[in-house]
C-alpha cells in the first residue's frame, strides 16, 4: 500500500507563555527515521518544526502537501504540538500563537479536518501527540475534537492522551512516551501494533498505545501517572490499514518466529579470543598450554571462571537497571569449569569459556541469548541497548536435516532477485544480498545470518528474498542452559 507522511513537531514557541512541548522535534526526528527503516522513500514525507511552524506556513505546506497524494495512497498526518480548546472550538497552538489572542493566531481542528477531507488520499490517520496548553473542560474536548469526524468517511484520529491527562515525556528517552511507541511500531519493532496481516491499522496502533503506555509510565514517570489513549472519528476506519510491514517482517517466516515454539529455539550467539595470559587469573608462575588436552583444558577454563562470572555480573547489572528486576527475578549459576547462565523473564544468556585447540594460547569465550520472551523483545529499545553489537551471528537449526544439494540446485537454476550464491562444496550455501550488509549460511542442520546490528531484520530479510526453507523449523541452543 502506498503511503505518504506529514510530520509537525512543535516545541517552543514565539509567547513563552504558551511554554515548551519538551522533546517534540526529536519526536519528529525519531518518526522520520522510522519511517525510512520501514522502507518509505524520504520525497514521500515532509517535515515541519518551529520556528517555520507558524499560522501561515502550516496551513500553506499542509495544503500543498494533502492535495497532492495520489488517489491509491494513505495519508498519515503526525503532530507533536500543544493544543487547546476556546470558545467551543480546539486548536492547534503554532510557533507564532499568541496567548491573548489564541483563537485567532492558531490552526483550529475543523479547519484541518476539512483540509483533509479535500485531500484525494483513498484514507487519512491522524497521530497526534497533544499535550494540553491550559486546563480543559473535559466534557467538552472530545466532543471539539470530534468536531467534523464522525460523518467523514476518510479522516481518522488517534489522540494520545485523553481530556484531562498530559503527555507524558521522559528524560531517558528523550522522546515524548507515546511517540518512542509510534516510531518503534512504524519502523516494524513492534509485532503487537500489527493486524494479523501484518499492517499497522489506527485501531491496532491504538491498542499497542494503550497495552504499551502503562509499562512506560510505570518506569519512567511514576506508579500513579495515567496517559490513556484514544480514538476518534468514524469507526469504519479504525481497521483500514495503512502501513503494510508484512515483507519488512520477513512474511511468512516473521509469522513463524512469532510462535513461542519456535521462538524458544532463535539463538544469537558470539565468539572473542583471549590470550590466556591475559586472563585476570593468569600468575607469572603458569606455563602456557602447548597442546588442548584436558587437563589443560580444565586448567584454563578454571582460571577462565573469574572473567566469564565477571563478564555475566556486568550484563545481570545492566538488565536489573533497564527492567528493574527484583532478586527474585534473576538466576544465576557459576560453575568453576568455565560457564555461566543467567536466567531471566526476558531472556537466557550463557557465557562458556574454552581452549582454543588450534592455538592453545588463547581461550575462546563463547556467549549465547536464548529463551527471549517474544519477537517484539528482540525489536525493542530495551533490546538494543542490552545487547548492542554484543553478537554478530543469529541461528536458526532446522528439526530434520535438510538437502543443501537440492536446495543449491534450486536456486542455481531461478536465483533469487537481487541475491548473489556462493557455493564451496554440497554441504553449505552462503548468500548475500546485493548492497546489503550480512552473509546468510545456509547447511543441512542450520541456518544463520552473520553481520552487525540488526540481526534479526537482517534474517528475515534474507528469508522474504529465497522463500521458505523447512516447513518443519527449529533451534537447538549452542550451549547447555543447566538446571
Amino acid at each position: 500500500m502506498a503511503f505518504r507522511a506529514f510530520i509537525l513537531g512543535i516545541e517552543s514557541h514565539l509567547d513563552a507563555e504558551i511554554g515548551p512541548f519538551p522533546y517534540a522535534d526529536q519526536a519528529v526526528r525519531k518518526w522520520h527515521a522510522a519511517l525510512i527503516e520501514s522502507g518509505i522513500p524520504d520525497s514521500h514525507i515532509q517535515t515541519l518544526t518551529a520556528p517555520q511552524a507558524t499560522f501561515a506556513v502550516l496551513g500553506s505546506r499542509l495544503t500543498r502537501f494533502a492535495a497532492a497524494v495520489p488517489k491509491v495512497d494513505t495519508l498519515v498526518i503526525l503532530i507533536a504540538a500543544r493544543g487547546f480548546t476556546y470558545d467551543e472550538q480546539s486548536f492547534l497552538a503554532t510557533w507564532d500563537t499568541l496567548a491573548d489572542d489564541a483563537g485567532a493566531t492558531a490552526f483550529a481542528i475543523p479547519d484541518l479536518i476539512a483540509m483533509l477531507k479535500d485531500s484525494p488520499a483513498k484514507c487519512v490517520v491522524v497521530l497526534w501527540e497533544r499535550l494540553p496548553w491550559v486546563d480543559e473542560d473535559e466534557s467538552e474536548v472530545d466532543d471539539f475534537l470530534e468536531a467534523g469526524l464522525s460523518d467523514s468517511d476518510k479522516v481518522a484520529m488517534l489522540v494520545t492522551a485523553s481530556p484531562g491527562e498530559t503527555a507524558h515525556t521522559a528524560a531517558t528517552l528523550k522522546t515524548p512516551l507515546a511517540a518512542f511507541l509510534i516510531a518503534e511500531a512504524i519502523a516494524g519493532r513492534a509485532g503487537k501494533a500489527l493486524n494479523p496481516a501484518g499492517a499497522i491499522t489506527t485501531r491496532s496502533l491504538f491498542v499497542h498505545l494503550t497495552d504499551e503506555l502503562p509499562r512506560l509510565l510505570r518506569k519512567h514517570i511514576d506508579t500513579e501517572a495515567v496517559q490513556t489513549p484514544r480514538l476518534l472519528g468514524n469507526p469504519a476506519l479504525f481497521d483500514e490499514p495503512w502501513l503494510d510491514l508484512s515483507a519488512k517482517l520477513g512474511g511468512d517466516a516473521g509469522k513463524l518466529l512469532q510462535d513461542p515454539e519456535q521462538l524458544a529455539r532463535v539463538c544469537f550467539r558470539s565468539e572473542k579470543h583471549v590470550r590466556v595470559k591475559d586472563l585476570t587469573e593468569w600468575r607469572k608462575s603458569f606455563q602456557i598450554p602447548e597442546s588442548a588436552t584436558a587437563s589443560n583444558r580444565k586448567f584454563v577454563a578454571r582460571i577462565a571462571s573469574v572473567d566469564v562470572k565477571a563478564e555475566a555480573e556486568a550484563l545481570i547489572a545492566a538488565a536489573r537497571t533497564l527492567f528493574e528486576y527484583k532478586r527474585k527475578d534473576v538466576d544465576v549459576e557459576y560453575d568453576s569449569d568455565g560457564t555461566a547462565v543467567v536466567r531471566t523473564p526476558e531472556f537466557t544468556y550463557s557465557v562458556a569459556a574454552v581452549l582454543d585447540a588450534d592455538d592453545p594460547t588463547k581461550v575462546t569465550i563463547a556467549s549465547e541469548l536464548s529463551r527471549l520472551a517474544s519477537l517484539d523483545f528482540i525489536r525493542s529499545e530495551h533490546f538494543r541497548e542490552l545487547f548492542q553489537d554484543k553478537f554478530d551471528r543469529m541461528a536458526f537449526a532446522f528439526a530434520k536435516p535438510i538437502d543443501v544439494e537440492a536446495l543449491i540446485d534450486r536456486f542455481e537454476e531461478k536465483p533469487p532477485t537481487g541475491v548473489k550464491l556462493h557455493v564451496t562444496d554440497g554441504t553449505t550455501l552462503e548468500m548475500t544480498i546485493v548492497g546489503k550488509p550480512g552473509r546468510l549460511t545456509i547447511e543441512r542442520h542450520a541456518v544463520s545470518v552473520q553481520g552487525r546490528g540488526g540481526l534479526l531484520e537482517l534474517f528475515l530479510g534474507f528469508l522474504a528474498k529465497v522463500g521458505p526453507l523447512d516447513a518443519d523449523t527449529g533451534l537447538k541452543p549452542m550451549l547447555p542452559a543447566k538446571r
